[in-house]
């Protein structure tokens, strides 16, 4: 009821001013997904761009897709090498960069549509990896409470990015874009460190594995959802 929803609204704000890293760990779901977002509406208008009117747009959202499957089903052998609080600040780094590609105006239209495979594929890194760090760090009970409210800074973003278009060349979007998955970088090691202070066990460790749903990522880790928003919330 309303009252439950209420409560439950309550206690997330009381662990987000107890808890710092909920905060890091919400703020990093907003800057990347504005990121994706905004890339998302996007990609038609700069590869029409470089490539005309005959952009086959199906094919190309097509491979976005399998980009984004073939991330996912990496992230199995991935916390084989490292954890979810460390490798994602690669992978935020690695977006920054293939965003920096689209965001020069002398980049050919082949460049950039690597680069954008590039970021479908490092999305389909982080769906899985944010389940994983959610569903171990985040109380079930208060959960969707707690990311939701994360999104409205995550709305806030793409409008005001998506509300200046005409006054904003492509290529400053890509720009914002690249620095807000550099912050995100940032808040990511943030995370780490506070995970490290903690002297919390990751999420993925030898020990965790097992409850994890080991290598194929089927147990509590791997959320369907996650995966799904990956693979569909385009």
């Amino acid at each position: 009821g309303e009252g439950d929803k209420e409560g439950e609204f309550m206690v997330s704000m009381r662990l987000l001013r107890k808890e710092p890293k909920f905060v890091v760990l919400g703020l990093i779901q907003s800057l990347f997904e504005s990121s994706m977002y905004i890339m998302i509406f996007m990609w038609t208008p700069k590869l029409e761009q470089q490539f005309g009117e005959g952009l086959p747009h199906g094919l190309v959202f097509g491979c976005f897709m399998a980009c984004t499957m073939i991330g996912s089903c990496c992230v199995g052998y991935l916390t084989h090498v490292d954890v979810p609080e460390s490798y994602l600040r690669f992978v935020f780094v690695l977006s920054a960069v293939s965003m920096v590609i689209p965001s020069f105006r002398a980049s050919s239209g082949h460049h950039v549509l690597w680069s954008f495979f590039v970021f479908e594929f490092l999305c389909g890194v982080f769906w899985p990896s944010k389940g994983i760090l959610k569903s171990y760090y985040v109380p079930e009970e208060i959960r969707a409470t707690m990311y939701n409210t994360f999104r409205v800074p995550l709305n806030l973003v793409v409008c005001i990015v998506l509300s200046n278009l005409e006054a904003t060349s492509d290529e400053v979007v890509f720009s914002i874009v690249c620095v807000l998955l550099c912050c995100a970088a940032c808040m990511q090691h943030l995370f780490l460190e506070l995970v490290r202070v903690e002297g919390k066990e990751p999420a993925t460790s030898p020990g965790k594995l097992r409850n994890l749903g080991g290598s194929n990522l089927g147990g509590k880790g791997a959320m369907p959802d996650d995966v799904e928003m990956g693979l569909l919330g385009k």
